[in-house]
């Protein structure tokens, strides 16, 4: 069954709102007729092979937008990783644990180029006397797309700003904190981690005096979880002049170059050690000895290399 409904070539502002509906519902009434007997199928205990939504994902990835797939993916990924429950405990297309044998779409509202499609379940020749779920589509490329899934009249901002609470609360629940203190005790790198559950972690760097007073940060962190860096490992040196750490991306971006900086407590500043020494890291496994001698791996000739911070120009 395809599931694109189009209108002989013609944009959604070329044809009159009783058409809009009418293939807006039809499209959303072919979807629920192909997904039922499949969700209901894969719902089937003694043949379950997870939750459906995956599978429509990937097998018409063409009816829903980007954003919207990305988003569910994103949260299936994090609850499959997890031991508790840390994301969606429903099917977002039948905002139900338990499919009903079918879906009936009724009416629809067309609103800022938007469609809105009430679809009702029918449970052993019963229908539902309220919309289950309404979702919402946009006319793209001459054909429906799902845009968000929305529940009930108390619904405030639907399927989407549930997946960006649930991701939200996987973040700050992830967070950890790790304090390294120099060798004489006079400063404290606080590091911050945090972490979606489907990515690496994140971190924020900040030197503290005893009296928790800030002396220098640098937030390592990304919006999305996904563009940041955290940190693998970080100590001082012995003279406790230098604090040194390494970092590997958050999303895999540049995830072979694994990057090592260091805090001068002369400077008050973080520095690249990757820049100062014109190469790339490779390990982000450093070693340190006295006083101040921080031994890495380097990319252009796969050898080790030892330098003193306090040497360096």
């Amino acid at each position: 069954m395809v599931l694109a409904f189009t209108t002989s070539g013609k944009a959604l502002s070329e044809v009159n709102d009783a058409s809009s509906k009418q293939s807006c519902r039809t499209f959303v009434q072919s979807f629920y007729d192909w997904c039922s007997p499949i969700a209901n199928e894969m719902a089937n205990p003694g043949k379950s092979s997870g939750p459906f939504f995956p599978y429509a994902l990937t097998s018409r990835p063409e009816i829903f937008s980007g954003h919207l797939t990305r988003s569910l993916l994103k949260d299936h990924e994090a609850q499959a990783k997890a031991t508790e429950v840390v994301g969606l405990d429903y099917d977002p297309f039948l905002f139900s644990q338990d499919p009903c044998a079918r879906y009936v779409a009724e009416y629809v509202t067309l609103r800022a180029g938007h469609c809105f499609v009430e679809v009702h379940s029918v449970c052993e020749g019963k229908k539902s006397s309220v919309a289950d779920v309404v979702p919402e589509l946009e006319f793209v490329e001459n054909q429906w797309v799902f845009l968000n899934f929305h529940y009930g009249k108390s619904d405030s901002g639907g399927l989407l700003a549930s997946l960006k609470a649930l991701s939200e609360v996987r973040v700050s629940t992830s967070s950890q904190m790790e304090n390294i203190a120099s060798p004489d005790g006079t400063i404290i790198a606080s590091v911050k981690h945090t972490r979606a559950s489907e990515a690496t972690r994140e971190s924020i760097i900040e030197l503290l005096n005893p009296n928790r007073r800030l002396l220098a940060k640098h937030d390592y962190s990304s919006k999305d979880g996904e563009h940041g860096y955290g940190m693998v490992k970080g100590a001082w040196t012995p003279d406790s002049q230098f604090f040194v750490f390494s970092l590997e991306s958050s999303g895999g971006h540049s995830a072979w170059h694994p990057r090592v900086y260091f805090f001068s407590r002369k400077q008050r500043e973080f520095i690249s050690l990757d820049e100062k020494l014109k190469d790339a890291v490779m390990n982000p496994q450093f070693t340190i000895s006295p006083p101040d001698i921080v031994t890495v791996e380097l990319m252009s000739n796969k050898q080790k290399r030892s330098v003193s911070l306090g040497k360096l120009p």
